[in-house]
């Protein structure tokens, strides 16, 4: 069927909407952009607050093309980023001593905010659901 010239797809396959492991939980979050366009988003639970990531930026993290994803926004400002992104002799590198390779972490840019990590299966779980959300 073609509405104005512009071919309609069927109806979008399904997916789950709420991601959960432990503690750990997030949730699509469409955004409305620019002109009314809807974007993909991920509200994420962290330090006392949901906070929102682009979904195009955290595939972008997932994918390897960026090292940190800064989530959009109001307070509080938290990034979420791979175990070695901080920078060396920061304060958010001091705490990835001890962080495994291929976890994800959130830090908040409070550094009185422990970082929370997901560690390598969590993530791996995180990727996936992300992926299958509608625009991944």
């Amino acid at each position: 069927m073609a509405l104005w010239g512009r071919r309609v797809e069927g109806a979008p396959e399904p997916f789950d909407a709420t991601w959960r492991r432990g503690p750990h939980e997030a949730a699509w979050d469409p955004v409305i952009r620019r002109r009314g366009r809807q974007e993909p988003g991920v509200r994420v639970a962290a330090f006392g607050h949901d906070v929102q990531f682009w979904g195009a930026e955290l595939l972008e993290l997932l994918d390897g093309s960026i090292r940190i994803a800064e989530s959009r926004g109001d307070d509080p400002l938290v990034y979420l980023c791979t175990p070695d992104a901080p920078t060396r002799g920061s304060s958010a590198a001091a705490s990835m001593g001890t962080v495994p390779q291929g976890s994800l972490v959130l830090l908040s840019e409070s550094e009185a905010e422990e970082p929370i990590v997901l560690h390598p299966d969590e993530a791996r779980s995180f990727e996936a659901w992300v992926r299958q959300l509608p625009g991944g």
